[in-house]
This record gives structure tokens, C-alpha cells and sequence, in this order.
């Protein structure tokens, strides 16, 4: 789900950018004519630019509305992460285990643990609402630490 969104985001962004470039040669077109005429001692008939300045008034607004658009998908997905890796019932296998924290920009979101003993594995989920822990369990300290590491995230 967190790479579509960061593909769906990706694609409106290029968007927006290609729009705006539009826009921008739009209005230096309107600028060097203005320019060329004000230069040839010429007066600048303003009502046949209406039709120009119409076209990029629409396509501001689209920009707007895509803006928009994408503020409101970019709210929704994971855009702050945090993991800590450690080493569970220390046993000397190394840092196979990990807790991973996933939130969006309000600190809400999930965090996904994963413990791996000699004989064993586990893995399990934890709700995180607003930066802190949505159920009754305590968090471990490394969830805590992962959890910190993803409030940490400046989008």
C-alpha cells in the first residue's frame, strides 16, 4: 500500500511539475510579446491576450485541484518510518529481530515486531495512535525506540 502511494504521489508531482513549467513558458510568451510590441513603439492589445490568460487561469486551478488531490493521498499514507533491530533473549545469533514503526504525519499508524529466537520466530502488530501505544500491553523498549526514531521524521 506505502509504495503505491509513493508511486501515486511520485506521478502527481511530476504532473504538477510539467504544468507548471506550461504555465511559466505561457506567461514569458505573453511577457516577450508584450515586450517586442512595447519596444516597436507599438500599443498592446490587451483583449487578444483574454483567450491566453483564460487558458492559464485553467490551468492554475487545475494545478490547484491536483495539489489538492495530492496533499489529501500524501495524508493518508506512511511517511514516517523508524526501526531498531536487536538481538532478542540474548542469544549470541546476532540482531535478527526488529521493531519497525510506520505513521503518517499525525504520528498515527502501526508497529510491526519481529522476534527470532534459535527455535522460534515471531512476529506481531502494534496501533499506535497520535504517538503512543493504542492497546493495553506495554511496548518493548526496542518498539520505543523505534517508535522515537519515527516521530523523529521531518517530512
Amino acid at each position: 500500500m506505502e509504495t503505491f502511494v509513493l508511486v501515486f504521489s511520485v506521478i502527481f508531482g511530476v504532473i504538477l511539475l510539467i504544468f507548471n513549467v506550461i504555465t511559466w513558458l505561457k506567461v514569458r510568451k505573453i511577457e516577450n510579446k508584450e515586450n517586442i510590441l512595447l519596444a516597436e513603439g507599438k500599443k498592446l492589445d490587451w483583449e487578444s491576450l483574454i483567450p491566453a490568460v483564460t487558458r492559464i487561469d485553467r490551468d492554475v486551478k487545475d494545478l490547484y485541484d491536483i495539489s489538492s488531490q495530492l496533499n489529501r493521498v500524501s495524508k493518508k499514507g506512511v511517511c514516517k518510518m523508524g526501526i531498531c533491530k536487536f538481538n532478542s533473549l540474548g542469544e549470541k545469533s546476532g540482531n535478527q529481530s526488529f521493531a519497525l514503526a510506520l505513521l503518517n504525519y499525525k504520528d498515527t499508524g502501526i508497529i510491526v515486531s519481529y522476534l527470532k529466537t534459535a527455535n522460534d520466530s515471531r512476529m506481531f502488530i502494534r496501533n499506535i495512535k497520535e504517538g503512543k501505544n493504542d492497546q493495553d500491553t506495554q511496548l518493548l523498549e526496542e518498539e520505543i525506540k523505534a517508535l522515537e526514531r519515527a516521530k523523529q521524521v521531518v517530512f
